[in-house]
Protein backbone atom coordinates (compact mmCIF):
# COMPACT_ATOMS: atom_id res chain seq x y z
CA UNK A 1 0.00 0.00 0.00
CA UNK A 2 1.21 3.52 -0.78
CA UNK A 3 2.75 5.13 2.33
CA UNK A 4 0.55 8.23 2.18
CA UNK A 5 -2.57 6.14 1.69
CA UNK A 6 -1.58 3.89 4.60
CA UNK A 7 -1.19 6.93 6.86
CA UNK A 8 -4.55 8.36 5.72
CA UNK A 9 -6.35 5.05 6.40
CA UNK A 10 -4.68 4.80 9.81
CA UNK A 11 -5.77 8.35 10.65
CA UNK A 12 -9.40 7.75 9.62
CA UNK A 13 -9.72 4.45 11.51
CA UNK A 14 -8.08 5.95 14.60
CA UNK A 15 -10.35 9.03 14.48
CA UNK A 16 -13.47 6.86 14.22
CA UNK A 17 -12.29 4.77 17.17
CA UNK A 18 -11.68 7.91 19.21
CA UNK A 19 -15.17 9.27 18.43
CA UNK A 20 -16.65 5.90 19.43
CA UNK A 21 -14.77 6.07 22.75
CA UNK A 22 -16.09 9.58 23.42
CA UNK A 23 -19.68 8.57 22.68
CA UNK A 24 -19.52 5.60 25.08
CA UNK A 25 -17.77 7.65 27.77
CA UNK A 26 -20.25 10.55 27.65
CA UNK A 27 -23.39 8.40 27.38
CA UNK A 28 -24.01 8.12 31.18
CA UNK A 29 -23.69 11.90 31.57
CA UNK A 30 -26.02 12.56 28.62
CA UNK A 31 -28.69 10.21 30.02
CA UNK A 32 -28.39 11.80 33.46
CA UNK A 33 -28.80 15.35 32.14
CA UNK A 34 -31.81 14.25 30.08
CA UNK A 35 -33.32 12.59 33.15
CA UNK A 36 -32.86 15.76 35.27
CA UNK A 37 -34.56 17.95 32.65
CA UNK A 38 -37.43 15.51 32.16
CA UNK A 39 -37.99 15.11 35.91
CA UNK A 40 -37.33 18.59 37.32
CA UNK A 41 -37.77 17.62 40.98
CA UNK A 42 -36.13 20.17 43.31
CA UNK A 43 -33.83 17.53 44.83
CA UNK A 44 -32.53 16.58 41.39
CA UNK A 45 -32.05 20.21 40.41
CA UNK A 46 -30.11 21.02 43.59
CA UNK A 47 -27.88 17.93 43.36
CA UNK A 48 -27.38 18.17 39.57
CA UNK A 49 -23.98 19.94 39.80
CA UNK A 50 -22.60 17.11 41.94
CA UNK A 51 -24.13 14.47 39.68
CA UNK A 52 -22.71 16.11 36.54
CA UNK A 53 -19.24 16.45 38.10
CA UNK A 54 -19.27 12.82 39.24
CA UNK A 55 -20.37 11.47 35.84
CA UNK A 56 -17.81 13.74 34.12
CA UNK A 57 -15.14 11.98 36.19
CA UNK A 58 -16.61 8.55 35.42
CA UNK A 59 -16.71 9.44 31.73
CA UNK A 60 -13.04 10.38 31.86
CA UNK A 61 -12.12 6.99 33.33
CA UNK A 62 -14.29 5.11 30.82
CA UNK A 63 -12.73 7.01 27.92
CA UNK A 64 -9.18 6.35 29.11
CA UNK A 65 -9.81 2.62 29.50
CA UNK A 66 -11.57 2.13 26.14
CA UNK A 67 -9.25 4.38 24.16
CA UNK A 68 -5.95 3.21 25.65
CA UNK A 69 -6.74 -0.49 25.86
CA UNK A 70 -8.74 -0.98 22.65
CA UNK A 71 -8.54 1.88 20.15
CA UNK A 72 -4.84 2.72 20.38
CA UNK A 73 -3.49 -0.88 20.33
CA UNK A 74 -5.75 -1.87 17.42
CA UNK A 75 -5.39 1.20 15.20
CA UNK A 76 -1.93 2.66 15.92
CA UNK A 77 1.55 1.13 15.72
CA UNK A 78 3.74 0.51 18.76
CA UNK A 79 6.63 2.96 18.77
CA UNK A 80 10.06 1.36 18.49
CA UNK A 81 13.23 3.08 19.59
CA UNK A 82 15.30 4.44 16.74
CA UNK A 83 15.81 7.35 14.37
CA UNK A 84 13.39 7.99 11.49
CA UNK A 85 13.08 10.64 8.76
CA UNK A 86 10.47 13.18 9.89
CA UNK A 87 8.53 12.98 6.61
CA UNK A 88 8.40 9.19 6.55
CA UNK A 89 5.14 7.32 6.96
CA UNK A 90 6.51 5.60 10.07
CA UNK A 91 7.30 8.91 11.76
CA UNK A 92 3.88 10.35 10.96
CA UNK A 93 2.12 7.28 12.36
CA UNK A 94 4.33 7.53 15.44
CA UNK A 95 3.27 11.17 15.85
CA UNK A 96 -0.34 9.97 16.01
CA UNK A 97 0.65 7.54 18.76
CA UNK A 98 2.51 10.28 20.65
CA UNK A 99 -0.62 12.44 20.70
CA UNK A 100 -3.03 9.61 21.49
CA UNK A 101 -3.40 10.71 25.11
CA UNK A 102 -4.15 14.39 24.34
CA UNK A 103 -7.92 14.22 24.86
CA UNK A 104 -7.41 12.37 28.15
CA UNK A 105 -4.89 15.00 29.31
CA UNK A 106 -7.28 17.88 28.61
CA UNK A 107 -10.15 15.99 30.21
CA UNK A 108 -8.09 15.45 33.37
CA UNK A 109 -7.09 19.12 33.32
CA UNK A 110 -10.76 20.06 33.64
CA UNK A 111 -10.78 18.16 36.95
CA UNK A 112 -7.77 19.87 38.51
CA UNK A 113 -10.07 22.02 40.68
CA UNK A 114 -10.52 18.95 42.91
CA UNK A 115 -7.50 19.00 45.28
CA UNK A 116 -4.91 16.31 44.48
CA UNK A 117 -7.33 14.23 42.37
CA UNK A 118 -5.53 14.85 39.08
CA UNK A 119 -1.99 15.06 40.44
CA UNK A 120 -2.01 11.97 42.66
CA UNK A 121 -4.52 9.69 40.95
CA UNK A 122 -5.71 10.63 37.47
CA UNK A 123 -2.46 11.63 35.73
CA UNK A 124 -0.52 8.55 36.92
CA UNK A 125 -3.48 6.29 36.11
CA UNK A 126 -3.83 7.74 32.61
CA UNK A 127 -0.12 7.50 31.80
CA UNK A 128 0.04 3.89 32.99
CA UNK A 129 -2.89 2.96 30.75
CA UNK A 130 -1.20 4.53 27.71
CA UNK A 131 2.07 2.72 28.34
CA UNK A 132 4.31 4.58 30.80
CA UNK A 133 5.96 2.26 33.33
CA UNK A 134 5.25 4.07 36.57
CA UNK A 135 5.75 3.14 40.20
CA UNK A 136 3.64 3.91 43.25
CA UNK A 137 3.01 7.30 44.86
CA UNK A 138 4.19 9.37 41.89
CA UNK A 139 3.08 13.01 42.11
CA UNK A 140 2.60 14.87 38.82
CA UNK A 141 2.02 18.61 39.15
CA UNK A 142 -0.12 20.72 36.83
CA UNK A 143 0.85 21.59 33.26
CA UNK A 144 3.47 18.87 32.96
CA UNK A 145 4.11 17.19 29.61
CA UNK A 146 5.03 13.51 29.59
CA UNK A 147 5.15 11.30 26.50
CA UNK A 148 2.68 8.49 27.20
CA UNK A 149 4.72 5.75 25.52
CA UNK A 150 6.03 2.41 26.82
CA UNK A 151 9.73 3.20 27.05
CA UNK A 152 9.39 5.89 29.69
CA UNK A 153 9.92 4.66 33.28
CA UNK A 154 9.25 6.61 36.49
CA UNK A 155 10.06 5.07 39.86
CA UNK A 156 8.19 5.06 43.16
CA UNK A 157 7.63 8.29 45.12
CA UNK A 158 9.03 10.60 42.45
CA UNK A 159 7.84 14.22 42.44
CA UNK A 160 7.44 16.05 39.12
CA UNK A 161 7.05 19.81 39.55
CA UNK A 162 4.81 22.13 37.46
CA UNK A 163 5.49 22.57 33.73
CA UNK A 164 8.22 19.94 33.60
CA UNK A 165 8.68 18.16 30.26
CA UNK A 166 9.71 14.50 30.02
CA UNK A 167 10.10 13.52 26.40
CA UNK A 168 11.30 10.35 24.72
CA UNK A 169 11.42 11.93 21.25
CA UNK A 170 13.44 14.80 19.82
CA UNK A 171 14.37 16.36 16.49
CA UNK A 172 17.74 14.88 15.63
CA UNK A 173 20.21 15.84 12.88
CA UNK A 174 17.77 18.33 11.40
CA UNK A 175 15.39 16.13 9.42
CA UNK A 176 15.13 13.09 11.66
CA UNK A 177 13.10 12.23 14.74
CA UNK A 178 14.78 10.19 17.47
CA UNK A 179 12.84 7.97 19.88
CA UNK A 180 14.80 6.71 22.89
CA UNK A 181 13.97 5.51 26.38
CA UNK A 182 13.95 7.65 29.52
CA UNK A 183 14.41 6.19 32.98
CA UNK A 184 13.73 8.06 36.21
CA UNK A 185 14.45 6.24 39.47
CA UNK A 186 12.79 6.18 42.87
CA UNK A 187 12.34 9.24 45.10
CA UNK A 188 13.61 11.65 42.46
CA UNK A 189 12.68 15.31 42.14
CA UNK A 190 12.14 16.88 38.71
CA UNK A 191 12.12 20.65 39.12
CA UNK A 192 9.79 23.37 37.88
CA UNK A 193 10.04 24.00 34.11
CA UNK A 194 12.82 21.43 33.72
CA UNK A 195 13.32 19.33 30.58
CA UNK A 196 14.27 15.64 30.45
CA UNK A 197 15.33 14.53 26.95
CA UNK A 198 15.60 11.09 25.27
CA UNK A 199 18.24 8.71 26.58
CA UNK A 200 18.19 10.35 30.02
CA UNK A 201 18.80 8.27 33.12
CA UNK A 202 18.07 9.83 36.52
CA UNK A 203 19.10 7.42 39.25
CA UNK A 204 17.38 6.98 42.63
CA UNK A 205 16.98 10.04 44.88
CA UNK A 206 18.59 12.39 42.35
CA UNK A 207 17.41 15.97 41.80
CA UNK A 208 17.08 17.95 38.58
CA UNK A 209 16.78 21.61 39.51
CA UNK A 210 14.18 24.08 38.29
CA UNK A 211 14.59 25.61 34.80
CA UNK A 212 17.20 22.97 33.91
CA UNK A 213 17.58 20.91 30.75
CA UNK A 214 19.34 17.57 30.40
CA UNK A 215 21.20 17.01 27.17
CA UNK A 216 20.59 13.90 25.07
CA UNK A 217 21.79 10.66 26.74
CA UNK A 218 22.72 12.34 30.04
CA UNK A 219 22.93 10.34 33.28
CA UNK A 220 22.47 11.82 36.75
CA UNK A 221 24.01 9.51 39.38
CA UNK A 222 22.09 8.53 42.51
CA UNK A 223 21.56 11.27 45.12
CA UNK A 224 23.29 13.96 43.04
CA UNK A 225 21.85 17.43 42.37
CA UNK A 226 22.08 18.77 38.83
CA UNK A 227 20.94 22.12 37.47
CA UNK A 228 21.53 24.58 34.67
CA UNK A 229 21.29 24.93 30.89
CA UNK A 230 22.57 22.37 30.14
CA UNK A 231 22.26 20.62 33.49
CA UNK A 232 25.54 19.80 35.26
CA UNK A 233 26.46 18.45 38.67
CA UNK A 234 26.35 21.23 41.24
CA UNK A 235 29.01 19.50 43.32
CA UNK A 236 31.38 19.32 40.34
CA UNK A 237 30.64 22.97 39.57
CA UNK A 238 31.53 24.01 43.13
CA UNK A 239 34.81 22.07 42.94
CA UNK A 240 35.68 23.65 39.60
CA UNK A 241 34.87 27.16 40.87
CA UNK A 242 36.98 26.55 43.99
CA UNK A 243 39.96 25.50 41.86
CA UNK A 244 39.56 28.53 39.59
CA UNK A 245 39.44 30.84 42.61
CA UNK A 246 42.58 29.21 44.00
CA UNK A 247 44.40 29.78 40.70
CA UNK A 248 43.28 33.41 40.69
Amino acid sequence: MNENLYFFVTLIVYALGTVFSLIIALAPLAFYVKFVFMSPHWVLVITAPLGIAFLWLIGCLIYILIHSQLVVPITLPSIKEGEYPMNSGTARRYFLRLGADNIAKYWIKSLEWVPFLAQVFLYPFMLRQYGVKMGKHVYISTETRIDAIPFIEIGDSTFIAPRAVIGAHINHHGNNILFKSVKIGKKCFIGHNSVVTPGAVIEDEAILGAFSAMLLNTRIPSKEVWAGLPAVSLENSKIRMKRENQRA
